[in-house]
């Protein structure tokens, strides 16, 4: 026969979770007193109960969380493909018409800071610099040190490698580390920078530019295809439960989003 344990009560004025049986210890997590439960009382087995969100409103209604979940998923993949692509090109006109359709998901999800920041970089584009800042806003965007196709990177990575070289001339001074003396490193950087690549160069030291090794995908995309065709994520199944950790994905999709209604009346 299975008893019903003493009911954990809320914390207490301390900050505790006490059980209505006096006896026993306090403690400051229910987890951590359902454990005690469980192991020093075994007399007392405690009921399973389900705290997950209610999932039977989804059920009921003509949404598929799963079907919503791997559509959403693989629309934000090829998303950041084409953005990922679009740096490594150098295309500066096509990373602007990528931020334009980013701006539908920045507002479906609720990212408000990112959608205004995104909206006020297209207006300054399109509207408000001078045809000259604005092509320069565009374009200068990248950085390639070799000169090689698809090989840009973008410029808040090369200041990253700058501040990193710079770190490294300042540990040199040691004691000698002075206000001053960083003003002056920092300002001739990208100089003492080419000193190091031309010594390099007359030293025939070649340094070898290469991506990271990465396994043939063949592999992995074969499993994944095969595991999505198993459950069917592609095929909207109304009333299917979702993922475990993803019980509730509304169908809710960056075209349905309704920009000029989020702009404040004295913005338009």
């Amino acid at each position: 026969m299975c008893l019903t344990p003493p009911p954990i009560e809320d914390k207490d004025s301390e900050g505790y979770f006490r059980c209505k049986s006096k006896v026993w210890p306090c403690f400051q997590t229910k987890a951590s007193m359902s454990r005690h439960v469980e192991k020093q009382h075994p007399q007392y087995q405690p009921m399973d109960v389900d705290e997950s969100p209610d999932t039977n409103e989804a059920a009921k209604s003509s949404d598929d969380p799963l079907y919503n979940y791997h559509r959403g998923k693989l629309i934000f993949g090829l998303l950041m493909l084409d953005l990922n692509d679009a740096i490594r090109e150098g295309d500066g006109q096509r990373l602007m018409n990528l931020y334009k359709i980013a701006l539908p998901f920045f507002d479906v999800h609720g990212c408000t800071k990112y959608f205004y920041t995104t909206l006020l970089l297209l207006v300054k584009v399109s509207a408000i610099l001078p045809e000259g800042q604005a092509f320069r806003l565009i374009w200068n965007r990248f950085f390639n040190k070799h000169g090689w196709k698809g090989r840009n990177i973008p410029l808040d990575l090369r200041l990253e490698h700058l501040n990193n070289l710079l770190k490294s001339c300042l540990k040199v001074l040691g004691a000698n580390l002075k206000e001053k003396s960083a003003q002056r490193i920092a300002q001739s950087l990208e100089t003492l920078e080419r000193i190091l690549d031309s010594v390099d160069e007359d030293c025939s030291w070649e340094t070898k530019v290469r991506a990271r090794a990465v396994k043939d995908p063949e592999e992995t995309v074969t499993q994944i295809v095969k595991d999505l065709n198993q459950i069917k994520a592609f095929k909207q199944t109304p009333g299917r439960e979702g993922h475990p950790s993803f019980k509730i994905v509304w169908s809710k999709y960056p075209w349905e989003s309704r920009l000029w209604e989020n702009v404040p009346e004295h913005q338009r």
